[in-house]
């Protein structure tokens, strides 16, 4: 979508300098590797929330604010996919974990799942009254593959991942939420 391909430049740029700290880390102190990801993520939280909530709240009419009203609508979708590219965000970095310690077979049956998950949704589409609802169950289905793709992750780095997770998803909502004020009092 849209509002992916910035996500994935820039994700992919703060991904390698992390990977790189976590990869240095992980041959020396690998005890210290649970720490810097935890500061990390948060880093990650702190960089991601504002925009993503924006996008979520304000995505119609940042859409057609850029593009004209003929845009609304993807806006609308680009509202609906925030949520996704938020998490997608913060995963692309911490899911370089797996090929840190080495568990690449064990993301790959994680994303093999999802993949036929998202697959099975593709093969229903006839039950979807409109491309809406299609969209918001596929930012559903794909936004909780990546959160189990964090989840193991965090786990294999002993870090508990309810409370990590916890952190992203509230963060979200807390900058969702202060954005939707805003939206309020704007109009």
């Amino acid at each position: 979508s849209l509002t992916s391909v910035p996500t994935q430049i820039m994700g992919a740029s703060i991904a390698r300098v992390y990977f790189q700290k976590a990869v240095e880390t992980y041959q020396q102190r690998p005890d210290q590797l649970m720490h810097i990801t935890i500061k990390f993520l948060r880093s990650l939280i702190l960089l991601a929330v504002i925009p993503f909530s924006m996008i979520g709240v304000f995505g119609a009419e940042i859409f057609s604010l850029v593009f004209g009203s003929q845009w609304e609508m993807a806006g609308i979708f680009a509202s609906v996919l925030s949520i996704l590219a938020y998490i997608n965000f913060i995963s692309l970095s911490i899911c370089s974990l797996y090929q840190i310690i080495r568990k690449e077979r064990l993301q790959f049956i994680i994303v093999l799942i999802g993949g036929i998950l998202l697959f099975s949704l593709l093969a229903l589409i006839t039950l979807f009254d409109s491309a809406f609802e299609l969209v918001l169950a596929y930012s559903v289905i794909s936004t909780l593959i990546q959160i189990v793709l964090l989840a193991v992750i965090l786990i294999k780095v002993n870090i508990r991942p309810v409370v990590r997770l916890a952190e992203v998803v509230i963060a979200y909502l807390v900058g969702f939420s202060i954005c939707y004020l805003l939206k309020d009092l704007i109009t």
